[in-house]
């Protein structure tokens, strides 16, 4: 009987770590995905992207491309 219960008891503890490591993974993708809508609203990140997709395209499409901003 001693053994049954040692052996639940010692899974217990298991499982609350994985279901923390887990929450905190759950979490922490939560924060990163609201961090990344926010700064994509910013201006300095926008002139990034555009300046990304333009550099992008003209090498794609060896012309010129010009794209005056992103909203």
């Amino acid at each position: 009987m001693e053994s049954i219960k040692n052996k639940s008891s010692s899974q217990r503890p298991l499982l609350f770590r994985i279901g923390k490591v887990f929450l905190y993974f759950l979490l922490s993708l939560v924060v990163l995905i609201t961090l990344v809508l926010i700064l994509i609203q910013t201006a300095p990140v926008q002139n990034f992207g555009r300046k990304k997709i333009v550099s992008f395209l003209e090498n794609k499409l060896k012309t010129r491309v010009q794209i005056n901003r992103l909203d």
